[in-house]
């Protein structure tokens, strides 16, 4: 899950860059850097990014039980690695003008890894649905609470 995190904060970045460049390829951000600088550019995103979601446990928890508590979690990562990589950049280019650019990415980033956890819950809860016709029904009598935790424990597996 790392691996496609990655990829959505490095697509995230190429989004922002054609939002920010007037959907055009020419910028000044790329004309700011290397080739060289580029790639350690990314290499600090990727950096960045890694730590935040390991400082903030986004692994910690199964895709299938994503709620409140996740995305508050993957939204504390991506403002710190958002934060940290805006910390860097500005001291070494010594330019605010691209504070907005990997702020914009930040959004993108979390806007597109929070939707792919939604999507997948809501594409398991749409199969457990499916799946749950050819069950028996059962019926719990007397249980209270431990009733209905047994009752959701049953629907979800």
């Amino acid at each position: 899950m790392l691996t496609l995190d990655i990829v959505i904060v490095l697509v995230s970045y190429l989004l922002a860059y054609i939002l920010k460049s007037d959907f055009t390829l020419n910028s000044i951000i790329i004309d700011m850097m290397s080739k060289f600088e580029l790639f350690v550019f990314v290499c600090l995103i990727v950096l960045c990014y890694t730590m935040g979601f390991y400082i903030f446990k986004i692994y910690k928890s199964l895709w299938k039980f994503i709620g409140f508590d996740e995305l508050v979690r993957l939204a504390l990562s991506t403002l710190f690695s958002t934060a940290a990589i805006v910390l860097v950049s500005v001291f070494y280019y010594r330019s605010s003008s691209i504070v907005s650019f990997e702020v914009i990415s930040g959004v993108f980033a979390l806007l597109m890894m929070a939707s792919l956890r939604v999507f997948y819950r809501v594409l398991r809860r749409f199969e457990i649905a499916k799946s749950a016709l050819e069950h028996k029904r059962i019926v719990v009598v007397g249980a209270g609470g431990a009733g209905n935790l047994l009752i959701r424990e049953l629907d979800q597996n």
